[in-house]
């Protein structure tokens, strides 16, 4: 199947192999490096689910365990084999998704015989449970010393009331400790199928790279043993508050203003509000809003200001994070933004991101981390370019207004000496 992104004159080829996976295959002659990333549909929210009727409750922090340990082979470790290729091989787990990706400028067959090897075959004993545990225990404390990290935390455990969204995706030292060998053997077999997978490829790859991915498959069915019910609530978004939160204990004062706002009702409407959150985003921290620049000579604001937000059909949250001493100008001053923007400043917004998302296609990493981040969410890539395009100034202008009228806000600032 060829999908044809008319808007930039782009093609990406799509195929089901036999076993169930998905591959999407971008090809570029012009390309010095190949990109590939394996992306499960499988991440630290699925702690939840039913096997035939018969319900599992998985720790916290599983799924990034798992991920440590599927680099791990009988005789060495798959980071080697792909280091002795001069590739760059990394993974890393998100709320709905486990990802697994290398980068090589040549031998690209020979890396992706690795990769599938490694991601459909495991090796999950005791002792090597053991033995990661302290390193992912030294990880969960390094990251408990990042004040953005705890700050996002608090943030979400605040804004959200039941989901598996409240918890650190690498979860907790307590809950890691009661990990086992046989929980992990039991999220492999059901999780790791192909058929839950979409591999993502991007580069100077040749013509018959399918017939290759077929032949290196180690899983060969595509049949499931098992029917698996994944159990994740919807966020409760029908009250509005505003909770204030005072965090001690981290080095360098920094201020938070956050916004969950209403779910969208379908991927149309998410693709919209992302378009307006992103920019709207641009714009409380862009030169080309006046009242930023003056909060800056003012020293009210200051450039350290970032910004954030993540959008689903299970969340929708956008969050403003600042080193500052002063906390109250902030809330003040992206509640204006909501209101003050006018069509002028969206449409040059638009502009320029549209052109940043015409560059995407310019290398295999930027094709295959933006095409996977379409595809793993059921949405079409020449969908999201139709409303990037043909969503005008005025409609975002209104997405705004709406969605600061219907919003939970929680504003916290941290405080005092790392301990």
């Amino acid at each position: 199947m060829k999908i044809n992104i008319k808007q930039l004159d782009e093609e990406i080829q799509k195929v089901v192999l036999e076993n169930g996976l998905t591959v999407y295959i971008h090809k570029n002659s012009k390309f010095k490096n190949f990109y590939a990333n394996y992306t499960l549909k499988y991440g630290s929210n699925d702690l939840s689910y039913a096997i035939n009727n018969i319900e599992h409750k998985d720790p916290e922090g599983i799924a990034h365990f798992l991920e440590h340990l599927m680099f791990a082979k009988e005789d060495g470790d798959f980071f080697d084999d792909f280091t002795k290729l001069g590739s760059d091989a990394n993974a890393y787990t998100s709320f709905e998704q486990t990802s697994y990706l290398f980068s090589s400028s040549d031998q690209f067959k020979e890396n992706l015989k690795i990769l599938i090897e490694m991601v459909q075959t495991s090796y999950l004993t005791k002792e090597k449970v053991d033995k990661e545990l302290g390193i992912i225990i030294e990880e969960i404390e390094m990251y408990l010393h990042k004040p953005n990290y705890v700050m996002t935390f608090n943030l979400l455990r605040n804004l959200i009331d039941q989901t598996n969204y409240r918890n650190d995706i690498a979860g907790s030292i307590e809950s890691i400790k009661q990990i086992n060998s046989e929980q992990l053997n039991r999220i492999f077999s059901l999780f790791y199928h192909p058929t839950n997978a979409t591999l993502f490829i991007s580069g100077p790859i040749e013509n018959e790279i399918v017939e290759f991915l077929e032949s290196i498959q180690i899983i060969k069915t595509d049949q499931v043993k098992h029917k698996v019910e994944k159990k994740i609530e919807r966020l409760n978004d029908s009250s509005i508050k505003e909770v204030n939160l005072e965090i001690d204990g981290i080095e360098n004062n920094k201020i938070q203003v956050a916004y969950k706002f209403n779910l969208p009702k379908d991927i149309s409407e998410e693709l919209e509000m992302e378009v307006a959150i992103d920019l709207f985003s641009e714009y409380v921290k862009s030169k080309i809003n006046e009242q930023f620049n003056d909060l800056i000579v003012e020293g009210e604001i200051n450039n350290s200001l970032k910004s954030d937000y993540l959008i689903g059909q299970d969340i929708n949250i956008s969050y403003f994070t600042m080193t500052a001493e002063k906390c109250l100008i902030l809330d003040d001053y992206i509640e204006s933004c909501f209101k003050d923007i006018d069509l002028n400043d969206i449409e040059l917004l638009k502009r320029k991101k549209i052109g940043r998302e015409i560059k995407v296609f310019e290398n295999s990493r930027d094709v295959v981390e933006f095409g996977l981040d379409i595809v793993t969410r059921n949405i079409d890539i020449d969908q999201y370019y139709d409303v990037l395009m043909n969503l005008s100034a005025s409609n975002i202008k209104d997405i705004l207004l709406d969605l600061q009228n219907k919003k939970i806000k929680v504003f916290q600032k941290t405080s005092g000496k790392m301990v």
